[in-house]
This record gives C-alpha cells, sequence and structure tokens, in this order.
C-alpha cells in the first residue's frame, strides 16, 4: 500500500508440499470496513489511453526506484532480506527454499538471502560480492536472480552451470552442483537419509469411486479411432490414463475447445472432441466456445458438470447457486447460457446413465451446423448433492471373469480370489466401503452379475 502497488507471493512446489504442527488459537473478529468514497482525479491516471500512459510510464519507473531503495533499506531492516556472514571464502546470493538448503550444504558460506526478489537491492548485493572470494546464486528454477546480477556486471562464479533449471531444487541437487563446482569434497555415502523402499501396490491418480465423470469416458472411448480429443484441466483430466486413455492434447485451463476449434480449422478430418468442467466453462471455456459458433466449427463440445470445483477443493462457482461466502447467489444454467450463444445442438444427460450418454455423444458428432453440446450433469462424490445410492455387489455365480467391469477404472472394483473356471481368471468383487451405488459396473455388466445389496 506504501507504493499502491500489487504484491505477489511466490510459493515454490517443495513449500506447498510442507506441513507442519501449528498452535490453534480462536479466531479473531475482523472489522468489514468499505472502501472511501471514489476520488475522481482531475487528470485521471487510471483510463490508460496513449497520452496518459505516456504521463504514467515515467512515474512507474520511479516508483520502482523507490522500491528498490526499500529493498536496500527498510527491508533489511525488517528482516525481508539479510546477509548472514561467515567466512569470506564463499558467498551465497539465494531465496525461499534454496536456502535452507544452502544452509545445511554449505555451513561455513555467507549467505545474502532475499525474501524480496524483485527488484533487488543490487548495491547490496554488489557490496557484499565485493567482501567474497567466490559468488554464487542458489535459486529455484530459472536463473532470474543470476541473470539480473549478471546484467549488472555483478561477477557470478557459478550458478545455472551447476544447478538444474529442470524439476525441483532438492538437497540433494545442491549438493552434487557444489561438489562439480569443487566447493566441498564428495562423500562417498550420501547423508541425507533415502527415502525407503517399500514393496506396495502402485497408486496412479484415478477418479474416485462414484465419480461422475466415469461413464462418460468409458463411452468417449468407443470414438477415439475417429475423433481427436482435446483436454482440459481438472479432475477430467485423469481421462488420458488408463483404463480410458480417451485424451490426445491438453495444454491449459480452457484451452479444450479452442485446440478442438483450431484443429478443424486446420483443415482436421477426423471428428474433434473438447472435453471441459463447469468452473472451468465459466473460467475460461466461453470465449472459445463463441468463436467456434462464430465460425459454424464443427466440433462436439462435452461439459462434464460436477457442480463444484472439484479438483482444487470444492470451490463454488457461477453454476452451483452458492457463492464463496457460502451465501445463497444465482446460478447460471449451462444449458441456458450455450443456447443462448446460439448453439443449435444441445444435449443434456446423465453422468451415471452410460447408455443415454452413448447416444448423446453419438448424436452430438454427428451434427453438422456448427458446435454441438454435450451436457453431461451429475454432482461430484464429495458435494452435499451427491445422494449415495445402495451399494453394489458381485454374483459369484454368474461372474465370467470377462473384465468388462475393470475398464469403468472403479477403485472399489477389484479382483477376487475366486477364479472363472474356464478361463482360470480371476473373478470381480466390489469393496462395499468404496462403493457409492452410482450403478455404472452393474450397467455394463454383459451377464447381469452385478446387482444391488439388498438393504
Amino acid at each position: 500500500e506504501q507504493f499502491q502497488t500489487p504484491v505477489m507471493l511466490r510459493s515454490t512446489t517443495r513449500l506447498s508440499h510442507s506441513k507442519s504442527a501449528v498452535e490453534a488459537t480462536e479466531p479473531q473478529p475482523r472489522e468489514f470496513t468499505t472502501l472511501p468514497p471514489f476520488k475522481r482525479e482531475e487528470k485521471s491516471t487510471h483510463v490508460i489511453i496513449p497520452a496518459v500512459a505516456r504521463r504514467r510510464h515515467p512515474e512507474i519507473e520511479a516508483r520502482l526506484r523507490d522500491i528498490a531503495v526499500w529493498a536496500a533499506d527498510q527491508a533489511f531492516d525488517l528482516g525481508v532480506n539479510r546477509v548472514e556472514w561467515k567466512g569470506k571464502a564463499l558467498g551465497v546470493v539465494t531465496s525461499g527454499m534454496a536456502y535452507q538448503y544452502v544452509r545445511e550444504i554449505l555451513p561455513e558460506a555467507s549467505v545474502l538471502k532475499l525474501g524480496m526478489s524483485y527488484p533487488l537491492p543490487l548495491d547490496r548485493i554488489r557490496d557484499f560480492a565485493s567482501q567474497v572470494d567466490q559468488l554464487i546464486v542458489v535459486e529455484e528454477l530459472d536463473p532470474f536472480i543470476e541473470g539480473q546480477l549478471r546484467a549488472a556486471g555483478i561477477i557470478v562464479t557459478h550458478g545455472k552451470d551447476i544447478f538444474p533449471r529442470c524439476g525441483e531444487l532438492t538437497l540433494a541437487k545442491v549438493r552434487a552442483g557444489a561438489v562439480a563446482a569443487g566447493l566441498i569434497p564428495a562423500v562417498t555415502a550420501d547423508p541425507v537419509a533415502p527415502t525407503p523402499t517399500l514393496e506396495i501396490p502402485r497408486r496412479p491418480p484415478t477418479l474416485c469411486p462414484g465419480c461422475p465423470h466415469r461413464a462418460f469416458f468409458y463411452n468417449l472411448r468407443r470414438y477415439k479411432r475417429r475423433a481427436i480429443i482435446a483436454g482440459d484441466i481438472g479432475c477430467y483430466s485423469m481421462g488420458v490414463l488408463p483404463p480410458f486413455e480417451s485424451m490426445d492434447m491438453l495444454i491449459s485451463m480452457g484451452a479444450s475447445v479452442g485446440m478442438a476449434h483450431g484443429f478443424k480449422q486446420a483443415g482436421g478430418q477426423e471428428a474433434a472432441v473438447a472435453t471441459i468442467g463447469d468452473s472451468t466453462f465459466f473460467h475460461s471455456g466461453m470465449a472459445p466456445l463463441a468463436a467456434a459458433i462464430y465460425n459454424r466449427s464443427r466440433i462436439t463440445v462435452a461439459i462434464l458438470d460436477n457442480r463444484i470445483t472439484a479438483m482444487t477443493g470444492q470451490q463454488e462457482h457461477p453454476g452451483t447457486g452458492t457463492t464463496l461466502q457460502g451465501e445463497a447467489g444465482k446460478a447460471i444454467d449451462i444449458g441456458e447460457v450455450v443456447r443462448a450463444m446460439g448453439v443449435t445442438f444441445v444435449a443434456e444427460v446423465d453422468a451415471w446413465d452410460v447408455d443415454q450418454i452413448n447416444r448423446g455423444l453419438r448424436q452430438a458428432l454427428q451434427h453438422e451446423d456448427g458446435p454441438a453440446v454435450l451436457i453431461v450433469r451429475g454432482a461430484c462424490v464429495f458435494t452435499r448433492h451427491f445422494r449415495r445410492q445402495p451399494r453394489m455387489e458381485v454374483d459369484p455365480d454368474k461372474c465370467v471373469s470377462c473384465g468388462t467391469c475393470f475398464r469403468v477404472g472403479c477403485p472399489a472394483i477389484l479382483k477376487s480370489d475366486e477364479v472363472y473356471e474356464i478361463s482360470g481368471k480371476p473373478k470381480a468383487m466390489i469393496d462395499p466401503l468404496l462403493c457409492t451405488g452410482c450403478t455404472v459396473c452393474m450397467q455394463v455388466c454383459p451377464v447381469n452379475a452385478i446387482v444391488p445389496v439388498a438393504e
């Protein structure tokens, strides 16, 4: 607020995945304060037309210089940036989690720890560098700090020539870089305790038992030989994994519709299917759909509406009818939105009705007048909207070990100890603790061996 500028708090992967014990205290009441009355300036600085932009540019550059002065003075007084003097043979400039690795691997080095990585306090760093024999930069992962120091004429002995640009910085990788540069002697045994090697079953990510996306991908798999499938960011990203393997491309949130549209605009001969979630559709799916409608692009857009933003923690969105504060809001109906945009084929199907989804997909792929939209509705199993049904069980006398139920990819369906005498393959069983009673496995079983448990 002092400089009237946004501040970004950057978290690295390791920091985001860390955990520790915390002391819980009583929540402190917070007073909601309203903004002061808007003050209209005689010469507005908020309407950035070219004339204003030219006037504002020098002001922004001056503000950045002021922030750099703050980073060199008050930031050190407050401990945001700090210097830890030890030996003068080696100095390290570092920030974030990398600091912890440096202190453990190079305990005798002097360290300049940056809590604020931009703008850099270049004069303080230059003074630090002048008092050590060698200066290295340890940062994760791109050479952001290193590049600025080299551009300022500060001699950096080592940086990304010994530390990796890819993956994730770890204690072992920092040690390996230090050894390679001759900063520390090589050790015959790695002092970092190795991760115990345990013989445990693989646990690849999978859709939850009862997930409303399962029946859709079970059906979509049937069409992947005649269509390219563009995926999106969400739980449904796991459609790329076995047993579905029904996704050809996935880049970023909201890109699926645009990729499918672009494929057809570029002359793609196969059918094009885009899969996108309800929250992603509201976030960034409508603009590419508008482009597809405008260009009458023959694509199929499957909107998987599970009534929540599931993958990132069950956040509400404009389609749920509840605000992020838990208050009642106005639910926006996706079907009404796409019809109002001009989509002429809109089908809404039950997420757990295998045959209904198959018919909807087939009809959507046959539609020729612009994009077709298939809305697959079914609440995430972790939402208040989901209703658990009587669980399923396998009748071992009917099971012929055909494996069809395993192809729905449900974690609740397991191989039993009993085998089918003709094929010698294990029969199926259903874990009663995991089953939600979604009935998808029952619908696909060709011999009707899966039935509801009699309550």
